[in-house]
C-alpha cells in the first residue's frame, strides 16, 4: 500500500470513527437481534428534505423490506473530521404526530433536540431492532473531502462489500423525436421542476413514471440490445409542441436481472436513492424495493444472469 492510499484510507477512517461515535443518536434499546431476514444487503437512502414537498417522513420507511437506512445526508468539516447536520430543523426539531405505529412527538422532545428525523429514527429501530441505520456524509456538493473511489479498488475490497446501485428515478426529455419512439434522439431536459412527480428538470420520481405508463397516450418499450426500459409519449410542458417526452428508468423487468447478477457474481447487495421515489404500497407488483425483498429474503433463488449482463461487471468495461 503506497503512502499516499494510506493517507488517504487513514483519513476515511478517522471521519468513520466519527460515524461510529455519533450513530449511538440512532441506536435502540438492545434487544436480541432476530435471525438475518435476507441473504443480501438492501439499503435504501432516505433523503432529509424529503419531509417537506414530498411528504414522506421516516415513519412511512417500509423497514421490513430493508437491511439498512441510509441518511443523506451530514456534512464534514474537512480540518476535523467532525461531522454536522446541514438542516437542524428537519434532523433534530421537526415535531411528528403518530403515524404508522410510531408515537407522536411532543414540543418537548423537540426544544432538547430530540425530535425530527434522528427521533423518529430511533423509533423506528425500537420496532425494528435488526434494521441498521447509517449516516451518509457528503453527497452532491459536499462531497470535496473524500478521496477517489479508486482507493477502494486499490486496496482490494472484496465483491461482498460491493453494492450495486439502483435509481428509484427516471432521466427525461422533451421535444424527442417520435422515431424508433425517441431511442437515440436529440431532446431538451424536461420538464421543468415543479411537475407532479418531479424535483429537478429531467428527473422523474419511479413512481411517476409508473403512473405515466398507465395514462393513454404513452407506452413503455425495452431496448432490446441493452434490455433498458424507456417510456414514449406526450410532452408534458404545453409550451412545447415538437416531438414527445422521453423517459428512460429501471423497471421491475430490468432490476429483475440486475438482482440476478449480484446472486450469481457474489455482490453484497443493492443500494437506491431514494425511498420516497418508490410507489408508497411494496405489495404492488410495480414496487422495486418489494422485488429487492423477495428477492434477496433467505432462501430464495435466483436464475443465471443474461449474458449483456455479464459486461456489467467485465474488466475494462
Amino acid at each position: 500500500m503506497t503512502g499516499r492510499l494510506a493517507t488517504r484510507l487513514g483519513r476515511l477512517a478517522r471521519i468513520a470513527l466519527v460515524a461510529l461515535i455519533t450513530l449511538p443518536l440512532l441506536a435502540a434499546p438492545a434487544r436480541p437481534a432476530p435471525a438475518a431476514a435476507y441473504s443480501k444487503r438492501i439499503i435504501g437512502y432516505f433523503v432529509q428534505w424529503a419531509v417537506y414537498a414530498r411528504g414522506y417522513e421516516p415513519a412511512d420507511i417500509p423497514a421490513d423490506k430493508l437491511t439498512h437506512v441510509n441518511y443523506a445526508f451530514l456534512a464534514v468539516n474537512a480540518a476535523t473530521g467532525q461531522l454536522y447536520s446541514i438542516d437542524t430543523y428537519a434532523d433534530f426539531q421537526k415535531v411528528f404526530p403518530a403515524k404508522n405505529g410510531l408515537p407522536a412527538q411532543t414540543w418537548d422532545q423537540s426544544a432538547a433536540n430530540a425530535a425530527g428525523n434522528f427521533g423518529r429514527l430511533r423509533d423506528v429501530k425500537a420496532l425494528h431492532p435488526d434494521l441498521k441505520v447509517l449516516l451518509s456524509v457528503g453527497g452532491w456538493t459536499l462531497s470535496s473531502p473524500f478521496p477517489a473511489v479508486a482507493a477502494y479498488l486499490e486496496a482490494g475490497v472484496p465483491a461482498a462489500k460491493l453494492a450495486m446501485g439502483i435509481p428509484f428515478y427516471g432521466r427525461s426529455w422533451e421535444t424527442v423525436p417520435a422515431t424508433d419512439h425517441g431511442i437515440f434522439q436529440s431532446g431538451l431536459a424536461g420538464p421543468s421542476q415543479g411537475t407532479d412527480g418531479n424535483w429537478e428538470n429531467g428527473v422523474f420520481d419511479y413512481w411517476k413514471v409508473v403512473e405515466l405508463a398507465a395514462t393513454s397516450g404513452y407506452t413503455a418499450y425495452t431496448d432490446p440490445l441493452s434490455q433498458v426500459p424507456f417510456l414514449y409519449g406526450p410532452n408534458l410542458s404545453s409550451w412545447r409542441t415538437a416531438g414527445g417526452l422521453f423517459v428512460t428508468y429501471e423497471s421491475p423487468a430490468s432490476l429483475a436481472g440486475k438482482l440476478a447478477l449480484i446472486q450469481d457474481r457474489g455482490l453484497g447487495g443493492v443500494m437506491f436513492w431514494e425511498l420516497s421515489g418508490d410507489v408508497r404500497d411494496v405489495a404492488d407488483s410495480a414496487s422495486l424495493l418489494g422485488l429487492m425483498a423477495k428477492a434477496f429474503a433467505s432462501g430464495s433463488t435466483s436464475g443465471g444472469a443474461r449474458p449483456w449482463q455479464w459486461l456489467l461487471l467485465a474488466p475494462g468495461s
